[in-house]
């Protein structure tokens, strides 16, 4: 872990150093910087952050309240294992929530949220072209959920996918590291955004089921 990926990753000026170093550890999971087999300790991480223990031992307690990591007695604390029953029913719930993230934002197409979409969209057509590192790829493929889901104009629904989508991006990585998952091509992404600036519902819904589906088959063919 080197003080540049630190320093990258540092939280905003007004946010608690307990929050600050929830967000970094946080990030350097879903970046794939911890594998399944590494044990994090309070005092390598403060020393990586520049913090005291305090705010990193709060911030690991709230990471294994939410179920990301584990404390394991006398070893310290890893990720949490994700089951594939837990992924499977993770990805059934996905289906639900971003079909219907979808129509909403089908209907919430204000100038504003279209401003932003179109800026997506050509961020995400240039970026289809290039090459990127695993967790970059995985990064830029939620993204799209998550905006969608901020566009849809519901913040229970935001609040309810975003935990989801880190959580099937926790056990992508962990198939990054095992050298089982590969990048695959994301045109359809872009073409779920362009139905939904075309205001496509059914079209829209109906990528979106085809997207969950490949990933919920990419998990099962492991």
């Amino acid at each position: 872990m080197t003080a540049a990926i630190v320093e990258k990753l540092r939280a905003p000026q007004n946010q608690t150093r307990k929050e600050e170093a929830y967000n970094l550890i946080l990030e350097i999971i879903l970046k794939g910087g911890v594998k399944d087999s590494d044990y994090l300790s309070e005092k390598r991480l403060a020393e990586a952050f520049g913090m005291s223990r305090a705010p990193i031992r709060e911030a690991l307690h709230a990471l294994c309240t939410e179920r990301i990591m584990e404390s394991v007695p006398r070893s310290g604390y890893r990720v949490a294992p994700i089951s594939l029953r837990e992924i499977m029913d993770c990805i059934d719930v996905r289906f639900l929530l971003e079909k219907e993230s979808v129509r909403r934002s089908c209907l919430n197409r204000t100038p504003e949220a279209l401003a932003k979409l179109d800026d997506i969209i050509d961020r995400y057509d240039r970026a289809n072209k290039t090459e990127e590192k695993l967790h970059l790829w995985i990064s830029r493929a939620d993204s799209v959920h998550l905006f969608l889901a901020e566009m849809s104009g519901n913040i229970i629904l935001v609040r309810s996918i975003a935990p989801i989508i880190d959580l099937t991006r926790r056990a992508s990585i962990q198939l990054i590291h095992d050298g089982r998952l590969k990048p695959k091509d994301q045109t359809l992404h872009l073409s779920i955004l362009k139905a939904v600036r075309e205001g496509d519902i059914e079209k829209a819904q109906s990528l979106m089921h085809e997207d969950i589906l490949v990933l919920k088959n990419t998990f099962l063919s492991q």
